[in-house]
């Protein structure tokens, strides 16, 4: 219990004024040092829908992340999506923290073909947020996002979290919900070998880029890595594919707080 009491202090004083579960990174995402806005696969769901046009394929995934092996900061997700002749709805389930403090999320999102190179989609999302001993409170926000390909081997998406600014009030307390403008770029120079870059621009919180490299051994092996902030986080994953099954696994070193580590596995309900 003291244990717990010490994680709730911790993350009220360190993260106060912002609601900490808002970077939700799936484990393919983290593997590749958080670079996530811009890949079309069973995970694009909970970063940018806008390229699961792409995809195109009915999906679920499960995953769970264990920040610096303290099980009371774990998040755990769950996203599927659809896709039908007017377009793609997906959703997501996230939820961050333990008894004492935690954080949930719900995520619903529309997304069509606007043109043969360009994916654009709508989101809207409702937050709880509760605390033991303040009570709970919510709020909807929305997010957008686009995907664009150019060219074959080049793709550039662009996501808006929460443009309206939208906060959640607890006893009185104001609590921002971070607003966030993400923009990324992906090079695919051959068919099993891409590099991306992903630049993100929160409200009040400093600037973040992130560099992902991805390597795919014969369509069934992803191996996986990347950097990310400053001072730097270095990130390694992993995925193997088997059949509809997609299994994903990351671990992220930061020098100062240790090892966090994520993992997920995802099914498609049609061969792709």
């Amino acid at each position: 219990m003291y244990k717990k009491y010490f994680v709730l202090t911790l993350i009220i004083f360190v993260f106060s004024g912002y609601l900490y579960g808002q970077d939700i990174f799936c484990p393919a995402s983290l593997g590749r040092g958080g670079s996530s806005i811009i890949y079309s696969d069973m995970w694009a769901g909970v970063n940018n829908p806008a390229s699961l046009v792409n995809y195109n394929t009915p999906s679920v995934s499960v995953g769970y992340q264990l920040p610096y092996g303290i099980n009371e900061m774990s998040t755990k997700l769950l996203t599927a999506n659809k896709p039908f002749k007017f377009g793609v709805l997906s959703t997501f389930v996230s939820q961050y923290g333990f008894d004492l403090y935690n954080e949930s999320r719900f995520n619903i999102a529309y997304s069509r073909q606007l043109t043969p190179t360009l994916n654009a989609s709508v989101q809207f999302n409702f937050q709880r947020n509760y605390i033991s001993q303040s009570g709970s409170g919510q709020q909807i926000f929305s997010g957008a996002s686009i995907y664009y390909t150019p060219i074959k081997s080049l793709s550039l998406a662009f996501v808006v979290v929460n443009p309206e600014n939208s906060k959640v009030e607890i006893s009185g307390e104001e609590t921002e919900i971070i607003s966030r403008m993400s923009a990324g770029v992906k090079w695919n120079p051959s068919s099993f070998f891409n590099i991306s870059v992903q630049y993100d621009a929160p409200r009040y919180l400093d600037n973040t880029i992130h560099l992902g490299i991805e390597y795919i051994i014969r369509k069934m092996v992803f191996v996986r890595t990347g950097v990310y902030g400053k001072p730097y986080v270095y990130t390694l994953g992993a995925g193997v594919k088997y059949n509809r099954f997609m299994l994903d696994a990351a671990v992220m070193i930061d020098d100062v707080l240790g090892v966090s580590s994520a993992f997920g596995i995802s099914y498609s309900f049609s061969k792709k």
